[in-house]
C-alpha cells in the first residue's frame, strides 16, 4: 500500500486539497464555466500523471521495492513486487476517486471523503478471504485494486450530474486560464507533500532494515 500511495500523495493529493478545492468553490459562486473548466483541466492532468505513475510502478516494481524495503528477504520481495504490479492498476482509480471526492466537498457533501477508508478496508478484507480460499497472497493486492475501482465507480454515480458537461461549453483558453490560477495557488507549497512522503518512505526503509 505504501509503495502505491506514496508516489500519488507526493505529487497530487495535497495539491488537490489546497489548490483545487478553494479555487473551485470561488469559481462556482461567480462563474460556473470557469469552475467546469478548472475541473476539466485538472481531470486531464491528473489522469496523465496517474498513467505515468502507474507505468513507473508497474515496470519499475523491482527497483521501487528494493528502495522502499532494502531489508526484505528475497522470497517476500518477489511476492511484494507481484502485489505492487497489481496495486499499481489502482493508481488511476485512486486519483479519479480523490478528485471526485474534492468535487463533492465543494458542494458541502462529504460522503466520498468519509467512505474512502471504509471501502479500502472492505476491499482488503475481501482480498484476504480470497487469498485464504485460493491459497494465493496476490489476492491481497487485488483487494486494494477492487476497493478503488468501487470507490471511483461510486464517485462517478454520485456526481454524474456535475460531470455532464458538453465539450463545446468549455474553451481551451478558459482551461488554460484556470490551470494557471491553480498553479499560482499551489506553487509555494508544491514540494511540501513531496517532503512529507519522502519522510514516510524513509520510515519504511529504516523499519525494513531493522
Amino acid at each position: 500500500q505504501a509503495g502505491t500511495i506514496i508516489p500519488i500523495d507526493a505529487f497530487l493529493s495535497k495539491n488537490l486539497e489546497v489548490g483545487f478545492l478553494p479555487l473551485y468553490i470561488r469559481y462556482a459562486k461567480n462563474d460556473d464555466k470557469k469552475a467546469k473548466a478548472l475541473f476539466a483541466g485538472l481531470f486531464f492532468l491528473s489522469m496523465i500523471l496517474a498513467a505515468v505513475i502507474f507505468l513507473l510502478l508497474y515496470l519499475g516494481s523491482s527497483l521501487w521495492v528494493s528502495i522502499l524495503a532494502p531489508g526484505m528477504d528475497p522470497e517476500t520481495k518477489v511476492l511484494t513486487e507481484s502485489m505492487l504490479r497489481v496495486t499499481s492498476i489502482a493508481v488511476p482509480l485512486y486519483v479519479l476517486g480523490s478528485l471526485l471526492a474534492r468535487l463533492e466537498m465543494a458542494y458541502d457533501k462529504y460522503a466520498m471523503a468519509s467512505l474512502r477508508s471504509t471501502i479500502q478496508s472492505l476491499g482488503l478484507i475481501a482480498g484476504t478471504l480470497f487469498a485464504f480460499y485460493f491459497k494465493n497472497a496476490i489476492f491481497l493486492g487485488w483487494g486494494f485494486t477492487w476497493a478503488y475501482g468501487a470507490y471511483a465507480l461510486i464517485g462517478l454515480l454520485r456526481l454524474r450530474g456535475f460531470l455532464a458537461v458538453r465539450p463545446c461549453d468549455i474553451s481551451w483558453r478558459l482551461i488554460k486560464e484556470t490551470l494557471l490560477c491553480f498553479w499560482h495557488t499551489i506553487k509555494h507549497i508544491i514540494f511540501l507533500p513531496f517532503l512529507i512522503q519522502t519522510n514516510t518512505a524513509i520510515e519504511r526503509i529504516v523499519a525494513s532494515l531493522i
